[in-house]
């Protein structure tokens, strides 16, 4: 809403005529409306279809725009004619803004020793319009690298990098995107990011625990991590994972079990993921729960399935740093035996193979 104020060099005696109302199209202002005291209706100009129906004179001095859109802003214009043949203009500057998208906190470890975690964050925000602010805040952090302080404007601060002592309690930090109509945040726990406090492999062959001291010096075996590349300074920063599908292969089924292999197909995955499975109602020599491993080693999983089971369900999980995703198969629609010709097992078993898609 604009609205016009007499300017004190005005004399009294100089009586308001006219208001004529311009919007700034590139390099030159295009003329509106004229809106004069005591006539109810303003006098049209040029209706630019882009106002149509969205601007109300709402007195002789007050104007106002409905249903704002980006397109609207720009610099519009005010001048008033008076009765002394004076002239003078007021410009008038509208900036909208949309809200904020939902940042996302990316983490890239640049090395990760016994002692320390030198992790760089980035603040993501993905389909962002217009111009924003960026701030980080934090919490359990040292004094010294403790984050706080006035927004600044992207992209001067969307990354922030950090050199953690692994024996501060799990810290938080957390990003703020703001702009003047709207602000959002995302929080990281810099404990998981390191895997501060628990028995994790280290990329590199090491890895570090939080048993007790003099227990292995809270270290667990070499052997769990050699399987793991190390950590290099171009490894990318972690993008939210693809949903994954199950898909399963029959190599044999018979009248009293089914012989499956299936597949945590993830299409389109960038970057080191982790994949576990978990089961529902298989026996429990065959049920499926353990920490994630580094894929493509567990990528598939086979199993001899006895039919006389209620249907169990397996569930692949598949995650990185920043995100975690699953889907689940249904087993005893895998197994089960309608897809088979008539007459099949008219002997003591059969065999058969068959690819499937969940």
């Amino acid at each position: 809403m604009f609205h016009v104020t007499r300017r004190p060099e005005v004399p009294p005696e100089a009586k308001l005529e006219k208001i004529s109302w311009a919007v700034k199209n590139e390099s030159n202002y295009i003329l509106l409306l004229h809106v004069s005291p005591g006539v109810d209706v303003p006098e049209w100009i040029n209706s630019q279809d882009k106002f149509k129906e969205r601007l109300h004179v709402l007195n002789t001095t007050t104007l106002r725009i409905d249903k704002l859109t980006l397109e609207d802003s720009g610099w519009y214009r005010a001048r008033c004619s008076f009765s002394t043949g004076i002239e003078n203009a007021q410009y008038f500057h509208l900036s909208v803004y949309e809200p904020v998208p939902r940042p996302q906190v990316l983490a890239e470890i640049l090395s990760l020793t016994r002692d320390w975690c030198n992790v760089t964050l980035e603040c993501h925000t993905p389909g962002a319009t217009g111009a924003v602010n960026v701030s980080w805040e934090s919490k359990g952090l040292p004094r010294e690298l403790e984050q706080r302080g006035a927004p600044g404007p992207a992209p001067k601060l969307l990354t922030l990098a950090l050199t953690l002592p692994l024996s501060q309690p799990s810290p938080s930090v957390t990003c703020v995107v703001s702009n003047p109509v709207d602000q959002k945040s995302a929080t990281r726990d810099l404990g998981e990011v390191c895997v501060h406090g628990e028995c994790s492999c280290l990329r590199g062959g090491d890895s570090r625990g939080s048993g007790p001291p003099g227990e292995g010096s809270g270290f667990c075996p070499p052997c769990l991590c050699h399987h793991l590349p190390p950590v290099t300074p171009s490894r990318r920063l972690a993008e939210p994972v693809p949903r994954p599908q199950v898909l399963a292969e029959i190599l044999s089924l018979t009248r009293d079990w089914c012989n499956v292999t299936l597949e945590c197909h993830t299409p389109g995955a960038t970057g080191a993921v982790n994949v576990s499975w978990e089961s529902k109602g298989l026996p429990r020599e065959l049920e499926q729960r353990g920490a994630p491993g580094p894929a493509p080693n567990p990528w598939t999983l086979a199993l001899n399935l006895p039919l006389n089971q209620p249907s169990p369900r397996v569930t692949c999980m598949v995650s990185n740093p920043v995100d975690q995703k699953t889907a689940t198969r249904d087993l005893g629609e895998v197994c089960g035996h309608d897809w088979l010709p008539s007459g099949l097992f008219s002997g003591p078993s059969q065999t058969q193979t068959r690819r499937t898609r969940q």
